[in-house]
């Protein structure tokens, strides 16, 4: 049985299969990558597969690399929609640490542009 979208594209049974398959895989493989990633602002792996940290900002001179990157809210929104879908803690508790890093960017005005929007929302 087919069904229908908000757009008109039908949605076949073999489609909503892949979607929860894929949701099922999401939700397997997250708490352990929320765990590893706990404390950090991640945004991309190294030759080991783990990720960098944007907070770190030993490692970047300017705010705009580091912490203050446009993608860095990501991360928290990522984990907020699991904590809406699960329920579970960890994800509200590791979204908290990362809007509470984030926040520094309010502390410096360098760390504000156009994708503050992004970042936080």
């Amino acid at each position: 049985m087919a069904i229908t979208g908000n757009i008109g594209k039908i949605i076949t049974e073999d489609d909503r299969s892949f979607a929860l398959e894929t949701l099922d895989r999401i939700l397997r493989k997250m708490p352990g990558v929320a765990r590893r990633n706990e404390n950090k602002i991640p945004y991309t792996t190294g030759p080991d597969g783990r990720y960098d940290d944007r907070s770190d900002m030993t490692k970047f001179d300017d705010w705009g690399l580091g912490l203050s990157w446009w993608t860095n809210g990501f991360w928290g929104g990522i984990l907020w929609q699991l904590y809406s879908a699960t329920g579970d803690e960890q994800y509200r508790r590791i979204a908290c640490i990362s809007e509470e890093k984030m926040d520094a960017c309010f502390e410096q005005f360098s760390g504000l542009h156009h994708d503050v929007g992004f970042m936080w929302l």
